[in-house]
């Protein structure tokens, strides 16, 4: 364990997580690849109240919460499929130019411009990882002469009420699962200044942004880098009234823990929902408080 997490919180085993490079307030958007798109971004607009938000005929964006995260939902064909690819995450204070130099100085690999409001790297995995601005990053903003003229759906194609009631507000958790956890956690909290607000030496779970914060969970992974699961936060959650909608429509799901529920998208990808706290086991407090799943 590095010097940066040697401090503990009242004893608790929760680290004090180190000043980061930069500031995360959440995460822009997950790449998302997948065979067939259009049905893709429907489920999730039909079932977590998403927005779509830009739409070229072989690729969309759909969008929730404030700040706003995304989700470019892709068709791809080489395998693996569905596959998310890359994910990004917008800081405070984006200034494309010294937001470069900090990195480059730092000896963070891979480092290039993606348009006017992002920049890429390669994290501890070589995992690509996007740093952007709040607002202004799009589908293919990375492209010279790309714009969203005539890609910006309107009327239902752009919002339509959820066929389940429910309004996504945040990524309570992506799931990264990474051969050596605590590097990964190092370099996150490093780069990103996340906190560390469950550690039990085998998995982490890394939170950041304003409440509903975002969070990534890590844990080891020999096949990793690998994003084998998102988790949503949904505004007003209650667990039995979400398990009638869920039979009412006829979805399939699985019990996750004691305060959410798995369900498994169009291509097969699983999907936790659940409440912005409270969703992960092992956390006794802080970001998620305890839920009677700890282990």
């Amino acid at each position: 364990m590095t010097e940066s997490f040697q401090r503990e919180l009242n004893g608790s085993g929760r680290m004090i997580a180190p000043r980061g490079i930069l500031t995360a307030t959440a995460i822009n958007h997950l790449s998302y690849g997948v065979r067939e798109y259009a049905g893709t971004r429907d489920w999730y607009m039909d079932i977590f109240g998403m927005d779509c938000v830009y739409d070229d005929g072989r690729q969309a964006s759909i969008a929730f919460g404030k700040p706003r995260r995304e989700m470019y939902i892709r068709r791809r064909e080489e395998p693996p499929v569905p596959c998310i690819d890359h994910w990004a995450f917008s800081v405070a204070a984006f200034e494309a130019g010294r937001i470069r130099r900090t990195l480059v100085n730092w000896g963070i690999d891979g480092v290039d411009w993606d348009g006017d409001f992002a920049l890429h790297a390669r994290d501890d995995n070589g995992f690509l990882t996007q740093i952007g601005a709040e607002a202004g990053v799009f589908p293919g903003a990375a492209t010279r002469g790309w714009n969203t003229d005539g890609k910006i759906p309107s009327g239902e194609k752009a919002a339509r009420p959820s066929r389940t009631g429910w309004q996504a507000t945040a990524l309570h958790h992506v799931s990264y699962g990474v051969p050596d956890y605590g590097r990964t956690r190092d370099f996150y909290t490093s780069l990103f200044g996340m906190r560390v607000a469950f550690d039990n030496g085998a998995s982490c779970v890394l939170s950041f942004g304003a409440a509903p914060g975002d969070a990534i969970a890590l844990s080891r992974r020999d096949d990793g880098p690998v994003i084998d699961r998102i988790a949503v936060s949904i505004a007003g959650f209650d667990l039995a009234e979400a398990e009638r909608t869920i039979r009412r429509l006829g979805i399939d799901y699985a019990a996750a823990g004691g305060s959410a529920w798995k369900l498994v998208d169009p291509n097969g990808f699983p999907v936790l929902v659940c409440p912005a706290r409270g969703a992960s086991p092992g956390a006794a407090e802080d970001f998620f408080p305890r839920t009677g799943t700890e282990r």
